[in-house]
């Protein structure tokens, strides 16, 4: 029975495997590992190469004369957020690749520089109205005066009808012998001879004057009251200047204000009057600048009466005197600016001034 059955058995076992005759096989045995796949890459040419990492750091640029925020704001545009500062060294910090800190290094010299100073003179005079016209200047806003304008030394846009007139060296000595001669008779009074330094570009400013209370009336949501504010009232003079290349003409932007307290008895309280002018002019160093037509007016009231007797019914007017007066006061403000130079001290700017003096 078994010889029967065996050859049906290895009969039924055998794997049947048929290939076309015009076909590629290959026959894999599964007791054999078969090789490893492998897979094809494209070009080496065709890959992109990465891009070299940055390599940023982080460095401190100390100014000796520049002031760092000034610096910074100024180069902000160009290195963005990645430029700071410290304030306490006067130092910038950057933080960047070497292209930027190249860049930083190669404009630093040309903004950390020395800049010429200006010292500015200024001289502060009351005349009274009547007597101003000895001056021989008129500060019409629709006339120019003759002898102003034949001593104008700059531009035709340095006398702007505005009460400021520049003039040659020689015309201010006149003007100033004249204006002495008033101070001398008591005529003319100085308030002040301040003198200021700045540097291109900054304003410099002067107040002589007093913080007088002035009541006000303000509402809220209780109610309103009455709240006491401290004005300014006096003579305030602002000059921002800036120096030419060649170091001898200066270009300044000049606000003038005269303020006057004015009591009124009624409310017992002040009202504040202003007089304001704005001039800009481009002038020499060592040349005068003068700014008139500041008027301010004064008016007073006195009463003078005899005790007891002043009280009397209808009689007491007759033991009364009442006096009104008004003045009329126009302030005249004498510019004189110097270019020094960075770091001069005052004993050499003073030994300058007097060989200007000197040769006028």
């Amino acid at each position: 029975m078994l010889k029967r059955f065996f050859p049906l058995i290895l009969s039924s076992l055998l794997l049947t495997l048929t290939i076309p005759c015009n076909a590629q096989s290959t026959l894999i045995n599964p007791f054999v590992p078969s090789p490893a796949a492998t897979i094809s890459k494209p070009p080496a040419a065709n890959i992109p190469a990465a891009p070299p990492p940055v390599c940023e750091r982080l460095a401190c640029y100390p100014l000796s004369y520049a002031r760092a925020k000034d610096v910074q704001e100024a180069l902000t545009p160009h290195f963005g957020t990645k430029l700071g500062l410290d304030t306490i060294t006067n130092s910038l910090i950057l933080l960047g690749d070497e292209q930027n800190h190249a860049r930083l290094r190669q404009l630093l010299p040309k903004l950390d520089i020395a800049t010429r100073q200006v010292t500015l003179e200024a001289k502060i005079i009351a005349v009274s109205r009547e007597d101003s016209k000895n001056l021989g200047v008129r500060w019409d806003w629709d006339t120019i005066p003759q002898r102003a304008q034949e001593t104008n030394n700059g531009d035709s846009d340095s006398s702007n009808y505005d009460g400021s007139f520049k003039f040659w060296r020689g015309f201010s000595f006149r003007f100033n012998a004249t204006l002495n001669a008033l101070i001398n008779s008591g005529k003319a009074r100085i308030l002040a001879t301040p003198r200021i330094i700045t540097i291109p570009g900054k304003e410099a400013s002067i107040f002589i004057g007093d913080h007088i209370p002035v009541q006000t009336e303000k509402h809220d949501s209780s109610g309103s009251y009455t709240a006491t504010e401290y004005l300014d009232a006096g003579i305030k003079l602002q000059y921002a200047p800036i120096i030419s290349e060649d170091g001898k003409m200066v270009t300044a932007s000049v606000h003038t204000e005269v303020s006057t307290p004015v009591l009124i008895s009624e409310l017992k309280n002040y009202r504040i009057t202003s007089r304001t002018a704005d001039t800009n002019v481009r002038m020499y160093s060592g040349e005068t600048l003068v700014i008139g037509g500041l008027i301010s007016e004064e008016q007073q009231r006195t009463m003078q009466k005899v005790p007891f007797l002043s009280k009397i019914p209808l009689l007491g007017e007759l033991f009364k005197n009442r006096s009104r007066s008004h003045s009329k006061t126009e302030v005249l403000l004498l510019l004189t600016p110097h270019i020094t130079e960075a770091g001069a001290s005052p004993a050499i700017y003073n030994e300058g001034l007097k060989k200007e003096e000197g040769n006028n």
